[in-house]
């Protein structure tokens, strides 16, 4: 069983920077996880700023050496990491639906509660580690009027949450869930990222290679790329820098 090692620091650069130094340094790291009260240099997908208060959200990442996944499927890394936070925070929220926006961005209705920014270390055919950042709006009631539609677990249930308690729970339902995954498990996984997919079977306009298009989300294929049905009946297949919401 994979026991989690807990390090808790006040002020980092960034959860995943401190992983690196981590793999860098130790020999056995699976299971690691490095939480923060405050990131002074906290980043989303395609080095967007993660903009969050002191004390009032929770920020962590996690090493785990999925040597048994190929490079070639490392989505099912970000699929499991996707299903098994939103699974968690709508244990936390429990009347209202919770949803994975492709491709890891976790939404209450139409607003986002957290991300995750994935960072593999391969080595010849297998990845040596995984580093998952999670960011999660946990006590912060206000944000800035630039973030597209936020919200937090207090906003939605009104009350106070322990941090550290949270990180501790969701990590070791976490590394559970890594620990007794397997290969014949992966269509169910698949499966279930897919039909908790935000939008998923709905047509909506979507920013696609620049252009304004209607769009309906139908599922993803093996790499993860996003399946797409057109208007003219079409299906197509996106990557996320082809592709934008609009909300």
């Amino acid at each position: 069983m994979i026991q989690p090692d807990f390090k808790f620091y006040d002020v980092v650069d960034s959860t995943n920077d401190i992983a690196k130094e981590f793999i860098r340094c130790k020999s056995n790291v699976n299971g690691t996880v490095i939480q923060a009260d405050y990131q002074l240099k906290g980043r989303g997908r395609k080095n967007s700023v993660w903009e969050s208060k002191p004390k009032e959200n929770l920020l962590f990442s996690i090493i785990i050496t999925p040597q048994s996944i190929h490079p070639s499927r490392q989505f099912l890394i970000n699929e499991l990491v996707s299903v098994t936070l939103r699974d968690f925070l709508q244990t936390q929220i429990p009347d209202t639906p919770v949803k994975i926006k492709w491709p890891n961005d976790i939404y209450v209705e139409n607003k986002k509660i957290a991300g995750i920014l994935i960072e593999h270390i391969i080595i010849g055919s297998s990845i040596a580690h995984s580093i998952i950042g999670i960011g999660v709006n946990v006590n912060q009631t206000d944000f800035h009027p630039s973030l597209p539609c936020p919200t937090s677990l207090k906003n939605e249930t009104g009350f106070h949450q322990d941090i550290k308690k949270l990180c501790v729970d969701y990590s070791c339902m976490f590394l559970h869930a890594f620990e007794s995954w397997n290969a014949k498990k992966e269509p169910a996984l698949t499966e279930t990222y897919i039909n908790h997919l935000f939008r998923l079977h709905e047509k909506h306009d979507y920013l696609i290679d620049g252009q304004k298009t209607k769009a309906t989300i139908i599922g993803i294929d093996a790499c993860g790329c996003l399946l797409m049905e057109m208007e003219d009946g079409g299906i197509r297949t996106f990557e996320l820098n082809r592709i934008a919401y609009s909300l």
